[in-house]
């Protein structure tokens, strides 16, 4: 009698599970309509397709440093596939080109590190025809670390191996010495904005005296290794200069209008190239190079004098860190002065009382401006009031 009635109930089941699961199908598909629905009549729920909408037009703003960026890598991939392994390589330098089967040698990394700030620099003389994207000092810090690096290069023991090896990184180097100039004189002659001599020299002098006391023994002579320190940590000032500039841009919601998406992303980009660069070199990533090659890290009481690795670091990490913060608040400050700007309606589309009240702000701001204004009042010592 059990198993008669199971067998009823399974016939049941199979006769009706056609028209019940089709049914099930359309009262999902109505509820998930109406789910949708509701969440797009909530202001809450717009606001987070509006950050979708916001994302992709930041991508089609950031076309140009985007395509930038993709031909720089095509071309450090041909350049490398272009260098073969030369002859009376050792086992070590084996072991790195195996480690780097695209790069061929860490040392790729600041070569595209230097074609990154070409696009950068680019990007700020392209996108300074709306509004300037990066204030002076970060130019002027810029300007510094870069001349630093002209001298630095200028000794063999600081040159690139690998496929950029020889005359490639220099030339780089004074191509964006030479930009940066050039865009400094231009932000000077559009802006006026005025040089603080005073406040510069301090940070020069105390970033020299740092050096001076902490630097890597790489070369024979102190000053090259001092200013091979001294280049790290003026882009590290000038990548704050950045931060704290366009904080203050965002906090005063002048970001509405900035096209400088893609220039935030190369930003944040070069700085991590450049930070994988040396945290890789110091050993102090768990799958470095050195650890790929069975060798042991750099030690500071052999290559260098003070603190120098430690301090190298920090700044490496630093920049990464202002770089992020920089883009954080240009991309929450540029959404949030969107979002707060007034919508205006179309003249074809305002009422008679929208007219009215224009035609009567406008007669109201005619008539403020025809009053004559009350003359100032004297301000200074009292004898220049008086007589």
């Amino acid at each position: 009698m059990a198993v008669e009635n199971m067998n009823a109930v399974q016939s049941l089941v199979q006769a009706n599970a056609r028209p019940m699961s089709a049914a099930s199908t359309l009262q999902t598909g109505i509820l998930a309509l109406m789910m949708i629905m509701m969440f797009t009549m909530d202001g809450r729920f717009q606001s987070l397709f509006g950050m979708v909408g916001h994302f992709f037009k930041g991508l089609r703003r950031s076309l140009p440093e985007l395509c930038g960026i993709a031909i720089c890598f095509v071309m450090t991939c041909y350049v490398c596939s272009l260098d073969m392994d030369p002859p009376g390589l050792d086992a070590t330098q084996k072991l790195v080109r195996e480690f780097w089967p695209i790069m061929k040698d860490p040392d790729t990394l600041l070569a595209i590190h230097g074609m990154l700030r070409c696009i950068i620099l680019v990007s700020v003389w392209y996108r300074a025809r709306r509004s300037w994207p990066v204030p002076a000092s970060f130019l002027h810090f810029s300007a510094l670390s870069l001349l630093a690096q002209v001298h630095q290069y200028t000794q063999a023991e600081f040159g690139l191996e690998g496929p950029f090896a020889g005359n490639s990184k220099m030339a780089m180097v004074i191509l964006n010495l030479v930009m940066t100039l050039a865009i400094a004189r231009k932000h000077k002659l559009e802006t006026g904005e005025r040089l603080y001599p005073l406040a510069m020299l301090s940070v020069v002098l105390v970033t020299s005296y740092v050096c001076s006391a902490n630097f890597l023994t790489i070369a024979p002579e102190v000053g090259s290794n001092v200013v091979f320190s001294f280049a790290i940590f003026m882009d590290a000032a000038a990548t704050f200069h950045l931060a704290v500039f366009v904080c203050q841009s965002a906090s005063l919601g002048e970001l509405g209008n900035s096209q400088a998406d893609g220039l935030m992303l190369v930003i944040l980009l070069q700085k991590v190239v450049k930070g994988y660069y040396f945290l890789d070199g110091f050993g102090l990533l768990p799958n470095s190079t050195l650890e790929s090659v069975g060798a042991e890290p750099p030690s500071t009481k052999e290559f260098g004098v003070g603190s120098p690795m430690q301090l190298i670091a920090a700044a490496q990490i630093a920049n990464i860190a202002f770089a992020t913060l920089a883009s954080v608040a240009f991309f929450l400050g540029r959404y949030l002065a969107q979002d707060d700007k007034a919508v205006q309606v179309p003249a074809n589309l305002q009422t008679d009382e929208d007219r009215a009240q224009r035609t009567a702000a406008m007669q109201a701001r005619a008539a403020q401006r025809a009053t004559p204004a009350p003359p100032p009042v004297p301000v200074g010592k009292l004898s220049t009031i008086v007589f």
